[in-house]
């Protein structure tokens, strides 16, 4: 979709780039976000044994 509406404005080759791109980004993004979920999953399963714990 990206694609199609950039080729209108810009070369193919242009265009092919900049979906590349952006899909690299939203794919380092993901990376990103799945690492922090991971840690603040981890984070959050110690904190409710400790006051698991406590209780």
């Amino acid at each position: 979709m990206l694609k199609s509406m950039a080729t209108g404005l810009l070369p193919d080759r242009i265009a092919s780039t900049t979906e590349e791109t952006l899909l690299g980004i939203a794919g380092s993004g993901g990376a990103i976000w799945r690492g922090l979920y991971l840690s603040l999953r981890k984070e959050y399963s110690i904190h409710s044994r400790h006051l698991g714990r406590v209780g």
